[in-house]
């Protein structure tokens, strides 16, 4: 059975803290609600653009009621507003070390596909201003689910859909950067392999029991080694 890997994107594939990403969002925001707000006291990392918008509103006191009604709009607009400021601009120099040598190697060897808390249309334009939009035909995004470890189901009816292959959880490795990350996969039964190259170090995200935990994806052979032994292994064996 194919293995299938779920990259994140911020902080796994290409370096974190995109400042229009946030512009976009918070231009959403103001444009949907009519609130000037701040991400200031806000948890960015490995959170859903959907929840970060959630817990943005509650703190500008916005009805639950309000922010459902609203929040497919304010994922749509975001996407499209992230396109606008992006404005042709390039996120290759924002690729972190070894990711593009680790995608052509699993490239037509195994299933990749993106699973991010990035709204989809924020999500496809950051892959292909990074120029590898081309490893990653589907994705499960931040605004397809309430909470992170939801989107591995989504990203597997989403591979099998297009596969005509079935898949497990199992059969499922993460690939990301923040605790977010390993309590996903823990809580939906895939596997992860995490990677200190976001904003925590590997003694943080080890605190958290991975199956491996890398400083980052440069050294393919010692990785491609580790997806090997977790496609053989059942998940907690390792």
């Amino acid at each position: 059975m194919p293995q299938v890997l779920l990259f994140d994107i911020d902080g796994t594939l290409i370096k974190p803290g995109d400042p229009i990403h946030q512009q976009a969002l918070l231009d959403a925001v103001r444009t949907v609600y009519q609130v000037e707000a701040s991400l200031e006291g806000i948890p960015l990392g490995g959170m859903l653009d959907s929840q970060i918008v959630r817990l943005t509103l509650e703190k500008y006191d916005v009805p639950a009621s309000d922010i459902r009604s609203g929040l497919t709009e304010t994922m749509s607009i975001m996407g499209k507003r992230y396109g606008e400021l992006l404005d042709g601009g390039e996120r290759r120099s924002w690729l972190l070390p070894g990711v593009v040598e680790l995608l052509s190697r699993l490239n037509g060897e195994r299933v990749l596909s993106v699973l991010t808390g990035n709204a989809s249309g924020v999500a496809r334009a950051k892959l292909s201003a990074a120029g590898i939009d081309y490893y990653f035909p589907h994705g499960a995004y931040g605004d397809s689910a309430d909470h992170r470890y939801e989107l591995v189901a989504v990203a597997i009816e989403r591979v099998t859909h297009t596969t005509g292959e079935t898949f497990q959880e199992t059969d499922v490795v993460l690939i990301g950067d923040t605790p977010r990350d390993i309590e996903a996969a823990r809580e939906s039964g895939a596997k992860v392999l995490a990677v200190a190259t976001g904003r925590y170090s590997v003694d943080d995200l080890a605190e958290h029991d991975p199956d491996i935990v890398f400083e980052d994806l440069s050294e393919t052979e010692r990785v491609l080694h580790e997806l090997n032994a977790m496609a053989d292994s059942p998940r907690g064996t390792r």
